[in-house]
C-alpha cells in the first residue's frame, strides 16, 4: 500500500534520509541542513526582517545530515524547530535535534549551545514539537533499537535548552506499548492542565497498524486516569490499518480528536476518532467514536491538520492523483507518469456528522501548486489551519525535467480560503515558490502560524542537489 507517512526501520533509518511522501523525493543527499523561511501573513512575501532575506540555514556539523520535521511558534516572535541529525560517515542512528531562532532570524544563543540542542542520547527522530505556557519545549517522535524496535519518545527542554531533569528520566520519556511491536509519535498537544497528549501509530501482529495515544502528567509519568494505563491502542472498525497524524483538544470539553489515515480494500481514506477525557472512545461521535471519509482522489491518505473552529471540526489533508505518462501525437517530448497532489478538506459537526453545508457534501479539494507535464505537481507535506479557517499548505517541487538527476527542489507554499479556493491576496495567485540561494535543493516538511503576528513559518531541509528516483 502506498501511504504518506512511510517510516524506514532498522539500519536503513541511519543510512537513508527519505521524504515521507510517495512519488516524490527519495535521495542520498550530502550535507542536508535545517532550512527555515518566514513569510508575511498578509500577502505571502518573504519577511525580510528574518535574517535579512526571509530565509536561513542551520548547520549542526560538517559531516552530517539534518532535517526539520516539526516547527512551532515561540513567545516573542521566536521559532522552535525539531527534527533529526545523522552523521554521514560511519554507522550511527539519527538523533533528536532542536533549534530555536530569534524574531530576527538568528540562532537564539540563550538556548542550548549557540541555539542548537543535539540530543545524542536519544537515538531517533522528532516528528512533533509543542511549547508549554512556561516556555519549555516538548519534542516527540521515536527511538529505535534492533532489540526493541520503535518506541514513543518525548524530550522536554528548559527555556535555556537544557534537558529538564524534572521530566521523566533526565528529561527523556520512552513509552513501550505492551501489545505493540513498534510505535511512533506524530503529533503532540498540551491540555489546559499541563498534561501532554501524544498520538501516532502502534503496530500489532494481529491487527496491523493502530491509532496509538498516550497521556502524560506534567512530570512525564503516564497518566493512569487515561484508559487506566495512560496508553490506548485503537483498532478502528471501518479500516484495517490506521495511523494518527494530527491531534487537537476540543476547547469546550477537553475531548481529544485524533486524525489520520486508514486503509480499506479500495484504498486509503481519512479517519477521525474522538476520545473522552478518560481515554475511552466517545461513542456520541460519528459511528461509535470514529468516522471515515473518502475524498475521491486516487489516494486519500493523510490528515496532517485538524482544528475546531466555531464549533465545527476541520480536517485538512492531502490526496493524490496519478497522471499517466505518454508521448504527444505530434512527436513531441514524451513525459513520464507523474502525480498531482491536492489539499483536501472535510468539515464535521460537533457530533461527528458531515457538515453538508460545506463544499460538496461536506468536502472540498483543490490542486496544490501547478502541474507540469514533466514533473507533475509539487508534493504536499504539511498543512496549518489559521484562526480564521484558512489553510496554508507547504511541500516541495523538483526542478528541471525528467529524470530529475542532479537537480534541485524548492519550497512550495499555497494559501486557501475557508472555502478552499486559492487565496488571491497571497502572492497574487495564492501560491509561491522559494529557492534558497545557498542550497542545491530544499523542501518543506512543516508549517506553523505565529498566533500574534500571523506570520507563516515553513521549515524543512536542504542541501546538495538530490537524485530523484
Amino acid at each position: 500500500m502506498k501511504h504518506l507517512h512511510t517510516r524506514l526501520a532498522g539500519a536503513l533509518v541511519a543510512l537513508l534520509s527519505v521524504c515521507a511522501v510517495p512519488h516524490t523525493l527519495h535521495a542520498q543527499i550530502s550535507n542536508k541542513r535545517f532550512a527555515v523561511a518566514r513569510y508575511s501573513g498578509t500577502n505571502g512575501s518573504l519577511d525580510k526582517t528574518f535574517d535579512g532575506d526571509g530565509m536561513l540555514v542551520t548547520d549542526f556539523g560538517s559531516n552530517s545530515n539534518e532535517e526539520i520535521r516539526a516547527v512551532a511558534p515561540y513567545p516573542g516572535g521566536r521559532v522552535v524547530a525539531a527534527g533529526a541529525h545523522t552523521l554521514i560517515s560511519g554507522f550511527e542512528w539519527p538523533h533528536f535535534a532542536v533549534a530555536r531562532y530569534t524574531d530576527t532570524g538568528a540562532l537564539d544563543t540563550t538556548f542550548a549551545t549557540g541555539g542548537k540542542a543535539l540530543l545524542t542520547n536519544v537515538d531517533g527522530k522528532a516528528f512533533a514539537v509543542v511549547v508549554q505556557v512556561d516556555g519549555k519545549v516538548v519534542a516527540g517522535g521515536y527511538v529505535w533499537s534492533l532489540v526493541t524496535g520503535g518506541r514513543f519518545a518525548l524530550v522536554r527542554l528548559n527555556v535555556n535548552g537544557a534537558l529538564d531533569t524534572t521530566f521523566g528520566s533526565g528529561g527523556i520519556v520512552i513509552t513501550d506499548f505492551p501489545s505493540s511491536t513498534a510505535e511512533y509519535v506524530n503529533a503532540l498537544a498540551i491540555q489546559t492542565d499541563g498534561k501532554i497528549v501524544a498520538a501516532g501509530r502502534g503496530t500489532s501482529s494481529t491487527s496491523g497498524k493502530l491509532f496509538a495515544l498516550a497521556r502524560y502528567n506534567t512530570n512525564g509519568t503516564l497518566d493512569p486516569t487515561f484508559n487506566g494505563t495512560g496508553m490506548v491502542l485503537t483498532n478502528l472498525p471501518l479500516t484495517t490499518d490506521e495511523e494518527a497524524l494530527a491531534l487537537t483538544i476540543q476547547p469546550s470539553d477537553s475531548k481529544i480528536i485524533a486524525a489520520g489515515w486508514g486503509q480499506r480494500s479500495t484504498g486509503a481514506v481519512y479517519v477521525l476518532a474522538r476520545y473522552n477525557t478518560n481515554g475511552t472512545l466517545d461513542t456520541t461521535f460519528a459511528a461509535g467514536g470514529s468516522s471515515t471519509m473518502d475524498i475521491a482522489t486516487t489516494y486519500d491518505e493523510a490528515i496532517p491538520a485538524v482544528a475546531v473552529r466555531n464549533g465545527k471540526i476541520l480536517a485538512a489533508g492531502r490526496g493524490a492523483v496519478d497522471v499517466p505518462g505518454g508521448c504527444p501525437a505530434d512527436g513531441g517530448l514524451c513525459h513520464p507518469p507523474t502525480t498531482d497532489y491536492y489539499l483536501t478538506v472535510a468539515r464535521y459537526n460537533s457530533d461527528g456528522s458531515i457538515d453538508t453545508t460545506f463544499g460538496s457534501s461536506g468536502k472540498a479539494l483543490r490542486m496544490f501548486g501547478t502541474h507540469t507535464s514533466s514533473s507533475g505537481g509539487p508534493w504536499l507535506a504539511a498543512i496549518a489551519i489559521t484562526a480564521d479557517s484558512k489553510f496554508v499548505a507547504v511541500g516541495g517541487r523538483p526542478e528541471g525535467t525528467f529524470p530529475f538527476t542532479g537537480v534541485g527542489s524548492t519550497f512550495e507554499l499555497a494559501r486557501y480560503t475557508s472555502s478552499v479556493g486559492l487565496d488571491t491576496t497571497f502572492d497574487v495567485d495564492g501560491k509561491l515558490s522559494t529557492n534558497f540561494p545557498s542550497l542545491g535543493g530544499e523542501w518543506s516538511n512543516a508549517v506553523a502560524i505565529d498566533p500574534t503576528s500571523g506570520k507563516i513559518v515553513a521549515a524543512g531541509t536542504g542541501g546538495a542537489a538530490p537524485v530523484i528516483y
